[in-house]
């Protein structure tokens, strides 16, 4: 944050207005990336000892990039934080930091069962495309088996 207050002042210095602010914090940020790719080394070199975790992770895992999708969604988001969560009303409540908790918990187990719901129906179609296709190349073997057998055995 004070790095975006600098920057936006060297900015109105400079060329008159504030500029850059989110510069240094925003999604495409220099700052965003190393955080990330640091981040993507340290998960990679952890080992898990208990096998439970280990399962536990192998479930979540393939289903949090669609979380992400789906609650960052810019139209699902206003619903989600202006309509249904609404942390602003709770701000000066003692219990803020437990209601936060609770909805992050509930988003995410939402979110995970419908990206699993996705999954499982989008797996149901690959596998008949590909069921179809084995079959239709079957069905192609099989015509031109036919036509060799009934070749031969009209000669």
């Amino acid at each position: 944050a004070i790095g975006g207050f600098c920057v936006a002042q060297v900015t109105n210095v400079l060329f008159g207005k504030y500029l850059g602010e989110g510069v240094l914090y925003g999604y495409n940020s220099i700052l965003t990336l190393s955080a990330a790719i640091c981040l993507f080394i340290f998960f990679l070199n952890i080992k898990v000892k208990k096998q439970y975790v280990a399962n536990i992770i192998l479930i979540i895992s393939p289903l949090t990039f669609g979380v992400y999708l789906i609650h960052d969604n810019p139209d699902f988001r206003d619903i989600l934080w202006s309509n249904l969560v609404k942390p602003l009303k709770y701000i000066n409540s003692p219990l803020l930091l437990i209601y936060l908790i609770l909805v992050v918990l509930t988003i995410f187990i939402g979110c995970s069962i419908v990206e699993w719901l996705r999954q499982v129906f989008f797996g149901m179609i690959y596998k008949s495309m590909v069921f179809d296709k084995f079959t239709d190349n079957l069905g192609k073997k099989m015509h031109e088996l036919n036509k060799i057998i009934w070749k031969a055995n009209k000669e």
